[in-house]
C-alpha cells in the first residue's frame, strides 16, 4: 500500500494535479479514541483511529456535511457490534475536534495528527477507511491467489495499521509462494525488529543480499534501499550479538556453480569500510549490481596471466616463418596470375 498526498497550494500552479507519497508511519496518530457512530447499525464506540486524512479539495469547504464525508482513518477497527468498517457518522464532539485538526493543519502547524491528502493502494484506488483498502486488495487476491506481490501489500496495509499479527501472516504467505521476493523478506524483517524479535529477522535481512541482484521486477533504486536496510540491520545485530551473528550471508556452493559448469568460479576478495559512507554504499553497490571491471563481473572466466618483466620473461612480437601468399598476390610460381585463379585453385 502507498500513501499519495496531492499538497495544498493557496495559489493555482501548473503543477498543481501533481501527487507526492508519504509514509503515515511518519505522521502523529491521535492520542486518545475518538467518538464514532457505525453507519450500519448505529451503535456508537470510541476507536483508535490512527492518523486522520482529509481530501485537500474540500478542507476548505464551509459545509460541514462534505468535509465529514471526506474524512477517513489510517487505523484498523470494525464495529464492535456487527463488525462493520464503516461507514462512520460523527457525533458533535468529534466533528468540533476534526474541524480544529484541519485549522491547525491548514495553518500548517506541526505534529497535527491530520494529513491534507488520501490513502491509496499500489494500483491507485484510494479509499478512506483501512477496511476498505483490505477489501480491494483481498478481492484481488481472490482473482490471483498465487501472486507474492499482493500478499505483501496487504502485509504492508496492516502493518502501517498497526495490525502486526495479521502483517505477519500475510509476509509468511508471500514467502511462501516466492521465497526469493525481497521485498517480503525485508518488510517481515523489519516488522520482526519493530515487535522485538530481532534475531528472528536475520535470515530473511541474509534473503535481500542473496536475491537482490537477481530481483529484476524490483527497481533498482528500491532494490538499493532495501539492501541498505538490511546491511545495517545486520551490522546492528552483529554489535549486538559481539560478532556471533554473519554479516554476510554465506553462500551455498551448488547455487554458486549453477550454471557454470563449463568454466571456473573465480572469487574477488575485496575490503570495505563499513565506518564510511562510501564504503557502505560499494557494498551495496556489489549486491544490488556488481560493478564490471575490465568488462568482468563479480564471478568470471578467468583469464590468461601475462608475467610481467620482473620475473626474466619478455614479450616478443610474433612473427611467422613461413611465406604467405595473399588470394589477390601475384602467384609465386611466376606464371604472372593471381594466386586465387593459378595455383590457389
Amino acid at each position: 500500500m502507498s500513501r499519495k498526498m496531492k499538497p495544498h497550494r493557496s495559489t493555482p500552479s501548473r503543477r498543481a494535479s501533481s501527487q507526492r507519497h508519504f509514509n503515515v508511519n511518519d505522521a502523529p496518530r491521535v492520542e486518545k479514541p475518538l467518538p464514532l457512530v457505525c453507519g450500519a447499525c448505529g451503535a456508537c464506540g470510541s476507536y483508535n483511529v490512527g492518523t486522520v486524512t482529509l481530501d485537500p479539495t474540500v478542507a476548505k469547504s464551509p459545509d460541514q456535511s462534505a468535509m465529514v464525508e471526506a474524512v477517513g482513518f489510517t487505523g484498523y477497527f470494525r464495529c464492535r457490534e456487527c463488525d462493520a468498517g464503516g461507514p462512520w457518522e460523527f457525533p458533535p464532539e468529534t466533528v468540533m475536534y476534526l474541524t480544529a485538526l484541519t485549522v491547525a493543519a491548514l495553518a500548517e502547524i506541526e505534529d497535527v495528527p491530520l494529513i491534507l491528502g488520501c490513502t491509496a493502494t499500489f494500483d491507485k484506488q484510494t479509499f478512506r477507511y483501512t477496511t476498505d483498502g483490505e477489501a480491494h486488495l483481498k478481492g484481488l487476491i481472490d482473482r490471483e491467489p498465487e501472486r507474492a506481490f499482493l500478499w505483501v501489500r496487504l502485509g504492508n496495509l496492516y502493518s502501517h495499521a498497526g495490525q502486526n499479527e495479521r502483517s505477519e501472516t500475510a509476509y509468511e504467505r508471500a514467502i511462501e509462494l516466492d521465497p526469493e521476493d525481497i521485498e517480503a523478506h525485508a518488510m517481515f524483517g523489519q516488522l520482526l525488529v519493530e515487535v522485538g524479535r530481532p534475531l528472528e529477522a536475520v535470515p530473511h535481512w541474509h534473503a535481500v543480499l542473496k536475491h537482490a541482484r537477481d530481483a529484476r521486477q524490483v527497481n533498482k533504486e528500491l532494490r538499493r534501499n532495501l539492501v541498505r536496510g538490511a546491511i545495517e540491520c545486520l551490522l546492528e545485530a552483529r554489535a549486538e550479538s559481539n560478532g556471533q551473528i554473519d554479516l554476510l550471508p554465506k553462500m551455498d556452493p551448488d547455487e554458486m556453480e549453477k550454471g557454470r559448469e563449463d568454466e571456473p568460479v573465480v572469487l574477488e576478495l575485496r575490503e570495505f569500510d563499513l565506518g564510511s559512507e562510501e564504503g557502505i554504499n560499494d557494498l551495496c553497490d556489489m549486491f544490488v549490481e556488481p560493478p564490471r571491471r575490465r568488462g568482468r563481473g563479480l564471478f568470471r572466466r578467468r583469464r590468461k596471466q601475462v608475467p610481467d618483466a620482473s620475473d626474466g620473461w619478455r614479450a616478443t612480437p610474433m612473427r611467422r616463418e613461413a611465406l604467405t601468399v595473399g588470394r589477390n598476390d601475384r602467384c609465386p610460381c611466376g606464371s604472372g596470375h593471381k594466386y586465387k585463379k593459378c595455383c590457389g585453385r
